[in-house]
């Protein structure tokens, strides 16, 4: 039978999405001028890692639009049919929080990027505590930029003394990433980002990538607390 316009789709098969959950899902595109200020009205997640999305629209058959707490903390679409089709690290299908109450996007956003910016400075604390134990000139680590960044760590490194020159600099901080790779330090405490090394030659802060700054936006001290 031919669903008539604005008529609710029949309910998918299976309990990933029921009823209840689809009938309280605005049609896709509809909340367009509203934004993150649209409600998320259906929670999914992977019981045995770390991924999450939050539904606002859905187009009647397969497609939402939402909030997906991945690699990344992005506003995009994401399809059922995958959903119901993938399986976390341990196996386990996604499933639905049967106890969600809806949320504006923008809360749930930066709920979990202060989440995120929490558990990534904690395994950041623990990383440049090993380099400041293989390393003893290393007097003070900082993170420079956005630690809810679950991608890139970019950290500097104060020596006493101070490197001679960039080129002594660099090499300092080269033999520690190295050590790092040897070593498996980032894997051993679970850091998912992928580190590099910058360090601090009295004023200039020389960033990982060579640019040289009085100054670097963000900084979070990791060592010494």
């Amino acid at each position: 039978m031919r669903m008539k316009e604005g008529e609710l789709q029949p309910p998918i098969k299976g309990n990933l999405l029921n009823k209840e959950s689809q009938e309280k899902l605005p049609e896709l595109y509809s909340g367009e001028e509203l934004g993150l200020d649209a409600l998320a009205q259906v929670k999914f997640f992977t019981p045995d890692s770390n991924w999450t999305w939050y539904a606002s629209e859905f187009d009647g058959k397969d497609l939402f639009f939402g909030l997906v707490i991945g690699f990344d903390i992005e506003i995009g679409y994401f399809s059922l049919s995958e959903m119901q089709a993938v399986r976390g690290p341990w196996g386990l299908p996604i499933e639905r929080d049967l106890y969600f109450e809806p949320t504006i996007l923008k809360e749930l956003m930066e709920e979990h990027m202060q989440k995120r910016r929490e558990l990534n400075i904690e395994q950041a604390k623990r990383y440049a505590a090993e380099l400041a134990q293989w390393d003893q000139r290393i007097i003070e680590i900082v993170a420079v930029g956005s630690l809810a960044d679950n991608k890139k760590l970019d950290l500097v490194c104060t020596f006493d003394p101070e490197p001679a020159g960039d080129a002594t600099g660099f090499f300092w901080v080269t033999n520690l990433l190295a050590r790092d790779e040897y070593e498996q330090l980032s894997q051993r405490i679970g850091l998912e980002h992928s580190v590099d090394l910058g360090f601090r030659i009295g004023e200039d802060i020389h960033l990982p990538g060579g640019e040289i700054v009085r100054e670097s936006g963000e900084q979070t001290r990791l060592w010494p607390l």
